[in-house]
């Protein structure tokens, strides 16, 4: 029997943690390989072996069937992401329904060759409809945001928690071969990857921006992960390697900035990265460092083409590079050097013949905010409490206290409503002694980690989300004096035993 390629492996291990209907198939055959239990309900499929083995001509008609062939056929041959617009008449209603289609290309290992495709759809029938009745479109869009915002709020949570675990556990796999520990590194990279990819089609319009027109102090190292994540998937079908290195001391460094100029300066340099490579194999190591706690410096290095010096001197002066560019060099400087010119950073840039280029900027570190839980303080006789409707964070979390404190008192609880009842069951002087970790998204309850906070009036807590950036999500903890705790940081933040 023919060894299934590793990229199927993957998505066969990482689908049931994904929120979204996916699914995947082969290229000489265009048919379904597999798909999560998202898509087989979307579907109305009872079992997986109702789609398995299936072409779109078993579910559509023809014409259809047709137009999906084509896009996917598209996809292999481009090698490319690409999104278009389906119309299907519901075969129990009559009524024809609309969706976005996206569908991406799988490769081999270290591979340009196609073996699959992944894809999913997100329903915009409710849109549409909104066009087509202009007279109902201001009541339709109110209803249409919350629901898309329940959506994605369920999304975040849902893939942040398996991906915390895993990068709580990744590091204590030294007992595996070298060879697993990379397929597993490389299977935690898939994972979040695909996620963001995913995350990134559905997210509600300007949610990410709605705070952000003003500076404020930037978490830097989750903005180069992000950014990081997403050029990894856009580059997906380049034989390039992206190698991120953050120092210990960097990943709680803050600078001040506003944080859509900061992404948009991220992408611009892993661009012209991408583009001295010339559309050959490479490899762009992106570095973030903490130099003396005064500065923060990002490195991105790749080893394609280098700079000539008349680029470089007209860049480092901000001299918009028109012509003489090498293989694209040059491009987006213009908004880099904007951005380190409002946020008092600097540019340096080192490329040589056969070396490859280095761009370093550097920025002023700002103090860490009042809001951001940078280490863990707790007390050895602490009564600690952790609170999440994810069963596999508790054991992520149990791991990681027991190798720094192996004795401490460690309560479990999936249910807020059960958490309280502890709590408030405890003498003043236990509830004292109460250090509390939750989760801000507990979906099986109408309750939020703020409510409980609240309800119980646990004096250490830390709120651990992954909605770290919305402002109101700052007030409610500022409010109950509770620190938070970016959920892509769990497995870095230092534990300190007091």
């Amino acid at each position: 029997m023919e060894k299934k390629p590793h990229i199927i492996q993957y998505l066969e291990q990482v689908a049931p943690f994904i929120p979204f209907p996916i699914y995947w198939g082969d290229t000489a055959t265009l048919k379904v390989l597999g798909a999560n239990q998202s898509c087989l309900e979307a579907m109305g499929a009872r079992v997986p072996e109702d789609v398995i083995g299936k072409s779109p001509y078993d579910y559509y008609p023809r014409e259809i069937a047709d137009n999906i062939i084509e896009h996917v056929k598209k996809v292999i041959e481009t090698k490319s992401t690409l999104s278009q617009e389906d119309a299907i008449q519901d075969i129990t209603t009559g009524k024809t329904r609309y969706f976005t289609a996206i569908r991406s290309p799988l490769f081999a290992d270290n591979s340009n060759e196609v073996v699959g495709i992944i894809g999913s759809s997100i329903e915009i029938t409710a849109q549409k409809e909104a066009e087509q009745l202009r007279y109902q479109i201001q009541q339709q869009k109110i209803e249409q945001q919350q629901q898309f915002k329940t959506i994605v709020d369920q999304a975040v949570h849902d893939i942040g928690s398996p991906l915390m675990v895993l990068n709580f556990l990744v590091p204590k796999c030294a007992v595996l071969p070298e060879n697993q520990r990379n397929m597993l590194n490389l299977a935690v990279s898939r994972i979040y990857d695909i996620s963001r990819n995913l995350l990134n089609q559905a997210k509600v319009p300007d949610k990410d921006n709605q705070d952000n027109v003003k500076s404020d102090a930037v978490l830097i190292s989750l903005v180069i992960l992000e950014i990081i994540a997403e050029k990894r998937y856009e580059y997906s079908h380049l034989k390039i390697k992206f190698v991120t290195n953050i120092s210990h001391n960097s990943y709680f460094t803050f600078i001040n900035g506003n944080i859509s100029d900061l992404k948009r300066m991220m992408s611009n340099l892993i661009n012209n990265a991408v583009d001295a490579l010339e559309n050959r194999s490479g490899l762009i190591k992106i570095q973030l460092n903490n130099i003396d706690d005064k500065y923060i410096q990002i490195i991105v290095k790749d080893n394609g083409k280098s700079m000539s010096e008349l680029v470089k001197d007209k860049i480092l002066k901000n001299i918009a590079v028109t012509s003489g560019k090498y293989s694209g060099h040059g491009i987006g400087f213009t908004q880099i050097n904007n951005t380190l010119n409002s946020n008092s950073g600097s540019l340096a840039i080192e490329s040589e013949p056969d070396m490859g280029t280095k761009i370093i900027v550097t920025f002023p570190q700002t103090a860490i905010p009042n809001w951001i839980c940078n280490q863990i303080k707790i007390s050895s006789n602490s009564i600690l409490v952790i609170l999440d409707d994810e069963p596999s964070i508790h054991a992520a979390w149990q791991s990681k206290f027991e190798v720094i404190t192996p004795k401490i008192e460690c309560k479990h609880f999936d249910k807020g409503s059960d958490a309280i009842n502890f709590v408030l069951s405890k003498s003043e002087e236990e509830k004292d002694r109460i250090f509390l970790l939750t989760d801000y998204e507990l979906f099986t309850e109408n309750l939020t980690g703020i409510n409980i906070i609240e309800k119980t009036q646990v004096k250490n807590s830390i709120l651990v989300t992954s909605h770290y950036n919305e402002m109101d999500i700052r007030e409610q903890a500022k409010n109950t004096n509770t620190k938070i705790l970016p959920k892509g940081l769990a497995a870095e933040v230092p534990i300190v035993i007091i």
